[in-house]
């Protein structure tokens, strides 16, 4: 009978840099997010900030 336990270990290596890939891939994508957000909230800000120079 063959061992199933290469294959269990090769699967969990695999899971695991997976896992890794995906974390490092998620954590990139949600920081480009928030400086997105963070660059509009600015925008507005600046926006903002001239009409009511322009108003004043």
């Amino acid at each position: 009978m063959i061992s199933p336990l290469p294959d269990i270990v090769i699967g969990i290596a695999l899971a695991v840099g997976v896992g890794l890939v995906y974390k490092n891939w998620k954590d990139r994508e949600m920081d480009r997010i928030n400086r997105f957000y963070k660059l509009q909230e600015a925008k507005k800000k600046e926006k903002k900030m001239k009409s009511d120079h322009n108003a004043a």
